[in-house]
């Protein structure tokens, strides 16, 4: 009767270690799923950032230009201007 409990006692100790060790690959395996997914994310992230420095130096340029066509365009309206009023 004594023998039983011995061999359950022999095969708990012999179980354990593998799932602790089951346990520690799992937390392994979720720690580098973490760091794949953070570096994904920071691929991602210098992607659009890029992306947006390309897209936002566009719009600088077009700003800039019509600024400048803008600015033409009220010099030559007020030229006109003066000369229809010497007129």
């Amino acid at each position: 009767m004594m023998r039983v409990p011995a061999i359950a006692l022999a095969l708990l100790c012999l179980v354990t270690p593998t799932l602790a060790s089951d346990q520690g690959a799992a937390s392994n395996a979720a720690v580098q799923k973490v760091i794949q997914m953070l570096g994904d994310m920071l691929a991602t992230a210098k992607q659009e950032k890029h992306e947006e420095e390309v897209k936002y130096a566009d719009f600088d340029t077009f700003c800039a230009q019509e600024t400048a066509d803008l600015k033409e365009d009220i010099t030559e309206q007020g030229e006109h201007r003066s000369a229809i009023d010497r007129d």
